[in-house]
């Protein structure tokens, strides 16, 4: 790969070299063998991830085949399990709960210098956010659901920008006179 600069273009060029009109496992083994010489281990993407970008570009996928192959890399996965449900946001408590247990594995990663560790954090973060602003923006779902998902969606969003003042922060939010007439029961 000469001059590469993003995920993206490594993908692209390879799917294109390759000729193939339908992408299946091969061609994202291919892809992620590519990734691993050009970006390192950390930079390879779960398959389903690299068959959306291939999907965005126009390519054909054989999806049974890539799903397949994504259900055996999350199996294989030494993050999998670390990952595993950990986003629950039912109630504030399991928000909190799942915030600090995420926080836990980012100093983890980070005192192990894993960067793949880091990024699915950051992943899991951005997936809560969506889900929460999903829910939060839903007519079908009653109004103080709907405040409450909202206000999660602003913890994911703090966490992300700062983790290592979150406590600090939740803590004050908490506290607020904001946060109890919101959320009395809170």
């Amino acid at each position: 790969m000469s001059n590469v600069k993003t995920k993206k273009d490594v993908i692209l060029e390879v799917w294109r070299k390759s000729g193939r009109k339908v992408v299946g496992a091969k061609e994202i083994i291919k892809i992620e063998e590519e990734l691993r010489k050009s970006f390192g281990e950390g930079a390879v993407d779960m398959p389903m991830r690299i068959a959306r970008v291939l999907a965005d570009a126009g390519a054909n996928l054989n999806y049974p085949e890539i799903m397949n192959l994504d259900f055996r890399r999350r199996s294989e996965s030494k993050y999998e399990p670390m990952f595993r449900n950990i986003l629950k946001f039912e109630t504030f408590g399991q928000a909190l709960s799942s915030i600090r247990r995420i926080e836990a594995l980012r100093k983890n990663f980070l005192a192990q210098g894993d960067k793949k560790g880091l990024s699915l954090i950051k992943e899991t973060i951005l997936r809560g956010i969506e889900r929460a602003n999903m829910i939060a923006k839903n007519k079908k779902v009653n109004p103080k659901k709907r405040a409450e998902k909202a206000e999660i969606a602003q913890w994911f969003r703090i966490y992300l920008q700062a983790p290592k003042i979150f406590e600090n922060w939740i803590e004050l939010r908490l506290l607020s006179e904001d946060f109890k007439k919101k959320f009395p029961e809170g």
